[in-house]
């Protein structure tokens, strides 16, 4: 996961108390909302990135399309290439050469991949040296990991789904996958599967298990895959795959990567906004920085004005008050404070009295400098 502040919204109303509430309620776009008929488009691709397609389609009128996900990501990739396609989904990074071949990429979310087990079975969680050793064959009885006395049935996606390759190479590393893993198609199926047995495990998209039935996701190394947690070890990218100059999917990319529409993908999926840099400072500590460009105002002092910048708050990712931070140290002082914190993901709450507050995520890591500009934040909402 990019290193970078990740924003997810800005409110100019009261504030939520709770992240999930702050997660699930972006502001609306002020884009417009295209008028006349819908454009019918071809889509080939992921099922991951079908799934935002029909989310959307609920609520975004100009286009009707036509979703073929049994190709997956690879064969979206394909499509587009070959010109088989008019749009095409990716759940992983796209190929070197369906860029080169003049296709753009436009990154509208992220998914997390869950590990999920019968309802019945009683582990919660499971690290990942456990899930390289369970999907390696280095175990093969849930004994071995504190569980019941029974063979270990474990079920993965397709090799042609993104899916089974981001597991492989988060979880796995340098491994491969056991000869004992049972290849389920399409990746829907693999819910159906664990469910049917008691013994089973299987890898799956977050986003399927919105409605499902007799399995659970379990925790991995303590994170639990959900649209508010970008500590959540195992996730990959999503993107929509098309070749500029179609007016009408020119618009809906736009759309999908406005606030509407990432109001859409957060149903299912982490928002996309990146903002900010991270540099390192060439220190070595336990901890990392944060330097945020809030607003400046107005300060006379001795016959000169000067613009200190605003205060703002630290919380945590869940919405508790951690810091309040004045951002300056004095009336003539215009450099904003630099923080240090733990590893993490924060949530920053910012006021700006031209739009009302400001709040965006960022994430801290060990050694570095994460860099926000209020401005640029809202910049990225015009």
């Amino acid at each position: 996961m990019s290193s970078a502040p990740i924003l997810l919204e800005r409110w100019s109303r009261p504030i939520a108390t709770t992240l999930t509430t702050c997660a699930l309620a972006l502001v609306a776009c002020r884009g417009v909302e295209p008028s006349g008929p819908p454009v019918g488009v071809s889509y080939i691709g992921s099922s991951t990135v079908a799934i935002f397609l029909r989310d959307a389609a609920e609520v975004y009128s100009g286009i009707e399309f036509s979703i073929d996900s049994v190709p997956e990501s690879a064969g979206g990739e394909r499509a587009m290439r070959e010109g088989r396609a008019e749009l095409a989904g990716a759940a992983t990074e796209p190929e070197a050469a369906t860029l080169a071949a003049g296709v753009s990429a436009a990154l509208v979310g992220r998914d997390a991949i869950a590990v999920i087990v019968h309802a019945d079975n009683p582990l919660g969680e499971l690290t990942l040296d456990q899930l390289r050793a369970v999907f390696t064959g280095g175990v093969t009885n849930w004994a071995e990991l504190g569980g019941a006395e029974d063979e270990i049935e474990a079920f993965i996606v397709g090799a042609e789904s993104a899916t089974h390759e981001v597991f492989r190479a988060t979880v796995l590393g340098e491994s491969a996958y056991g000869s004992h893993c049972r290849e389920v198609r399409p990746d829907r199926e693999i819910v159906a599967a664990v469910a049917a047995d008691p013994s089973a495990i299987g890898h799956i998209s977050f986003s399927f298990l919105a409605s499902a039935k007799g399995v659970r996701a379990i925790a991995v190394g303590g994170e639990v895959g959900e649209v508010t947690n970008f500590d959540y070890p195992i996730s990959r990218p999503l993107y929509l795959l098309h070749r500029p100059g179609n007016p009408a999917l020119d618009a809906f990319i736009r759309w999908a990567q406005s606030d509407a529409g990432q109001r859409v993908v957060m149903r299912h999926f982490v928002g996309a906004r990146v903002i900010g840099s991270v540099a390192r400072t060439g220190e070595v500590t336990d901890h990392g920085w944060l330097v945020v460009e809030t607003e400046t105002f107005p300060a006379y002092d001795g016959g000169i004005y000067y613009y200190p910048h605003r205060a703002y708050s630290i919380l945590s990712r869940h919405g508790d008050l951690l810091r309040e931070v004045r951002n300056h140290r004095g009336q003539n002082d215009e450099q904003p404070t630099r923080v240090a914190l733990p590893p993490g993901v924060y949530l920053i709450r910012a006021d700006a009295p031209a739009t009302g507050v400001v709040e965006f995520f960022v994430r801290i890591d060990v050694g570095k400098t994460a860099g926000v500009s209020v401005a640029e934040v809202l910049g990225e909402r015009q």
